[in-house]
């Protein structure tokens, strides 16, 4: 393996420092950047456990605003549905703005987050 992988650094122009796996590595990273599902991740990295591409998930907080933005409107898309008719005494809905408020909850969170992650970012180095 190790001979095979000098020939094709060599072909490609890579430095002698050059590490293949590397490239797999970079792989995954770009995957988790790019807002992959960690499921996907892993069937695309050959891992056996989940727990391994979690690695390279790392949500940002617009992909979590993402995330909330969809919800909110498979939410909406769900209240639009007419109620069916059921012999029990408990709605198949939860309370009415319940979902709303937790979903409200949720979006300040994430905001929170993303403050938090701006600050540290602006901190002076070794703060």
């Amino acid at each position: 393996m190790n001979h095979c992988h000098e020939r094709v650094r060599d072909v490609l122009g890579f430095p002698r420092e050059f590490v293949l796996h590397s490239l797999r590595h970079t792989f995954g990273t770009r995957l988790g950047e790019n807002g992959t599902d960690v499921f996907a991740i892993q069937r695309l990295m050959g891992h056996s456990s989940i727990i391994v591409s979690q690695r390279y998930a790392h949500p940002t907080p617009e992909i979590m605003e993402n995330a909330i933005l969809a919800q909110e409107r498979a939410s909406q898309e769900f209240a639009d549905r007419p109620v069916l008719p059921t012999n029990s005494t408990q709605s198949n809905r939860p309370c009415e703005g319940c979902y709303s408020k937790y979903l409200h909850f949720q979006r300040a969170r994430v905001a929170k987050l993303a403050d938090a992650r701006d600050l540290k970012s602006r901190a002076p180095k070794g703060a």
